[in-house]
């Protein structure tokens, strides 16, 4: 059997949990650790998408290395300095399996700039996606999963 191409709703909630600040960056680390590498590249591959459909700047890179308590030295921390970019995302995604956990860290702190500078800024369009609404309310996830298994996302 092989590994579907796109991550399925509980894997896009928990991402944005952990970018809320719902979920703990342990949590998202031991259920990352527990795929098999393939869908750990996916899922690399997938976060990176949503940070660039959530318009980066540049800078996002540097700073998310700042504040995601890595040591600016490692391999991953150099190519996302470079810019927030598609580029040097892609580059990201695909580092060796050694730097994968590191990336996925590195991605969780990008997005987390991101969503908060799109949060202040954009408030009146954050109301029709569904990741910005509240994660951490029971409501509100089970209304997502059954629009999900209603076909309504």
């Amino acid at each position: 059997m092989t590994t579907p191409a796109w991550l399925d709703i509980e894997e896009l909630i928990l991402l944005n949990q952990a970018t809320q600040g719902v979920r703990s960056m342990a949590e998202l680390s031991a259920w990352f650790e527990l795929l098999p590498q393939d869908r750990r590249r996916l899922v690399l591959e997938k976060f990176a998408e949503m940070i660039q459909h959530a318009r980066p700047f540049e800078s996002d890179g540097t700073t998310a290395v700042e504040i995601s308590g890595l040591k600016p030295s490692l391999t991953p921390c150099v190519v996302l300095a470079k810019g927030a970019n598609r580029t040097q995302l892609a580059k990201l995604c695909s580092l060796p399996e050694s730097e994968q956990r590191k990336t996925l860290v590195l991605l969780l702190f990008l997005f987390r700039v991101v969503d908060k500078r799109r949060r202040s800024k954009e408030q009146d369009s954050l109301e029709r996606h569904w990741w910005h609404q509240d994660l951490g309310d029971a409501a509100v996830l089970e209304e997502i999963r059954r629009r999900y298994r209603e076909g309504q996302l």
